[in-house]
């Protein structure tokens, strides 16, 4: 089990020494809003929290929206999205604070690309309000609208005033990239950080080289087709 894995249980057993909810909302607002915030653009429900169990480790379920089962839905009979984003959700309401560092390990799992482009303006949304996030990932779709964020703030200030209040913008100093490449002589992994590529818009991760690949592979099979 990996330290990260490990410290997130940790807290997550031990979390009813953390504020209450209606405390962490008078204490944290803004971070419990943004865990609603999450709930509501991705979940259409709620995820919840009952330390009042037999066991006395805290139970977790889930409640759509218009769910009219009082008891909601456990977690372990809720789909790999609402599961995967659950402890981020709680992580938000219960424990994390302003300069705290969120680590986030591939946040696109089990998640449709719509919902990868999501989850990457919830992720930035986090850093606007003050919170350190690292992730890993494996999704073109993350880095790519991680780009677009990045790239609002070349719009001049005038224009920006002309767009909508909610436009989420991220300067290049608030955001770093990384590519981990595996190397064979010596083996090992070399680190180099990508920049932002300001002709083509994007974070230069190479991921886009395995779509041009893909669609070479089908020109060259329409040839053959139309040659048959």
């Amino acid at each position: 089990m990996s330290g990260v894995r490990s410290d997130f249980l940790t807290h997550l057993i031990d979390v009813s020494r953390y504020p209450s909810e209606p405390q962490r909302q008078t204490e944290s607002k803004e971070i419990c809003d943004l865990a609603s915030r999450i709930e509501t653009a991705m979940l259409c429900g709620t995820v919840s929290m009952n330390s009042n169990t037999p066991s006395r480790y805290p139970a977790f379920s889930y409640y759509p929206d218009q769910w009219n089962n009082s008891v909601g839905l456990s977690l372990t009979n809720a789909s790999s999205m609402v599961s995967e984003l659950a402890p981020l959700i709680m992580s938000l309401r219960y424990i994390v604070t302003k300069g705290d560092m969120l680590i986030i390990e591939k946040p696109e799992a089990h998640l449709h690309p719509t919902m990868q482009v999501e989850i990457t303006r919830q992720i930035a949304s986090l850093v606007k309000s003050g919170i350190q996030v690292l992730i890993t990932t494996h999704s073109e779709w993350i880095i790519e609208e991680l780009s677009n964020i990045v790239n609002k703030s070349r719009i001049s200030s005038k224009i920006q005033k002309k767009s909508s209040n909610d436009e989420l913008v991220l300067n290049p100093e608030d955001v770093g990239v990384w590519l981990f490449v595996p190397k064979q002589r010596p083996k090992g992994t070399v680190v180099r950080e990508v920049p932002l590529d300001y002709e083509t818009g994007l974070y230069c991760d190479g991921f886009d080289e395995i779509a041009i690949t893909l669609q070479n592979e089908w020109a060259d099979i329409a040839d053959k087709i139309d040659a048959n």
